[in-house]
């Protein structure tokens, strides 16, 4: 029993957002002047024609986007509360071992306009063993350019803003958002310990 526990409660709580610049989608029109992307969804792992500057890069995100995946199908493996997110454009779930895990786990969208931020930014969430359906009210199921929620004309998130690029500054979690999922882990975690506890207790 003893040997069960221990493996029931490594990571117990191991949410992550794999951060990456080098995960962005190829802009049609990059007037804003961004970056130049070194991936495309067919070509997840990097691009050909790369600088050494750029493979550098993009090998050690590799590296990185590696790692977390095989975190997070450990804990698959071991029945721990585990999940990752990016933005739903980001090359991230484009990778191999992500399509694996988004076809055997739930997966759902927050939309940070739904907390009163200018921007749309359609976050997908990769939870394991933590499937709770997203309230309502994180929700925007608009496609017209106008927030369903607020009215308001969604901001493009593309150049700068005082100096700052606007995606690093719509990147923090809308405190709302962050709340809904810590109470949802502390939630999940309760209702696996009750589950585990109830098991050995039989």
């Amino acid at each position: 029993a003893a040997s069960r526990l221990d493996e029931s409660w490594i990571g117990l709580e191991a949410l992550r957002a794999t951060r990456c610049v080098t995960l962005r989608q190829a802009l049609r029109d990059n007037t804003a002047g961004l970056p130049r992307p070194l991936r495309l969804s067919d070509l997840p792992h990097g691009l050909p024609g790369l600088t050494a500057a750029e493979q550098a890069q993009v090998r050690e995100a590799n590296k990185l986007i590696a790692f977390a995946g095989r975190l997070l199908a450990l804990a698959a493996r071991l029945g721990v509360i585990a999940g990752e997110e990016n933005p739903n454009t980001s090359i991230l779930w484009c990778f191999p071992d992500r399509h694996k895990l988004l076809d055997k786990h739930y997966h759902t969208f927050v939309f940070f306009c739904s907390s009163g931020l200018p921007a749309r930014k359609r976050t997908r969430m990769l939870l394991i063993h933590c499937g709770i359906p997203l309230p309502t009210q994180f929700q925007c199921r608009s496609h017209t350019g106008v927030c369903m929620l607020s009215g308001r004309r969604h901001e493009h998130i593309g150049g700068k803003r005082k100096g700052m690029w606007l995606s690093k500054l719509f990147e923090p979690y809308p405190s709302p958002i962050a709340e809904w999922i810590a109470n949802l882990v502390t939630a999940c975690a309760h209702r696996s310990a009750v589950s585990f506890l109830t098991s050995i207790a039989a």
